[in-house]
C-alpha cells in the first residue's frame, strides 16, 4: 500500500495475514506471544507509512524503538483465520509515538487483541544509539496523521493498566 492510498480520518489498516500453525499453542488457539509478533508487524508498517521506511532507515540511521507496551485479548484466534490490524496515532512529541493497535479477526470484523504502544525516534550510528527529534518532514507527517486521528473515537482500552488485586 502506498502512503497516499490510505486515509488518515479511519485508523490505519496496514496489515493483514492469517494465523498460521507455527503460531497455534497446546490449546489450540493462536499463542500470546504470535498477537505481538502480528503488532510488530504492523508496527513496521506504521513506521514506513510514517517516512521512517528502509530507505530512511539506511540513510539517516533514525528508526523506532517500542520503550513500553500493554496488551489486551478480547477473543480467541484460531488456525488459518484471517486477522488485520487497525493503527490509531494517540499522541506524538518531537521524539515520541503513542501508537493503538487493534488485532482483527477480518471475517467477523470483531476485535480479538489491542496493543496501546510508546514509540521512541532514535538513531543508531557505529553501534550506538540516541534518542533524537524526528527531522522535520517526518514530524510534520507524523502530526497530520495524530491530528486526524484525535477526531476519532478513544479505544477504551488505551492507557489501561493491570489493576492490584
Amino acid at each position: 500500500m502506498t502512503k497516499k492510498a490510505q486515509s488518515h480520518d479511519a485508523p490505519l489498516r496496514l496489515w493483514e495475514g492469517e494465523v498460521l500453525p507455527a503460531w497455534i499453542d497446546a490449546n489450540g488457539h493462536l499463542n500470546d506471544g504470535y498477537y505481538a509478533v502480528a503488532f510488530s508487524d504492523a508496527t513496521w508498517r506504521v513506521q514506513d507509512y510514517l517516512g521512517m521506511d528502509a530507505h530512511y532507515r539506511a540513510k539517516t540511521g533514525g528508526t523506532l524503538y517500542s520503550v513500553e507496551a500493554h496488551f489486551t485479548w478480547e477473543r480467541e484466534l484460531l488456525l488459518g483465520q484471517r486477522i488485520h490490524t487497525e493503527s490509531l496515532i494517540l499522541g506524538a512529541d518531537e521524539k515520541r509515538l503513542r501508537l493503538f493497535q487493534f488485532l482483527l479477526a477480518s471475517d467477523e470484523n470483531m476485535v480479538a487483541a489491542t496493543m496501546d504502544l510508546m514509540l521512541l525516534h532514535v538513531i543508531q550510528h557505529e553501534g550506538s544509539v540516541r534518542v533524537s527529534p524526528f527531522p522535520p518532514e517526518i514530524s510534520a507527517r507524523v502530526q497530520e496523521v495524530a491530528a486526524a486521528h484525535i477526531n476519532l473515537d478513544r479505544p477504551v482500552q488505551a492507557g489501561r493498566k493491570i489493576r492490584d488485586l
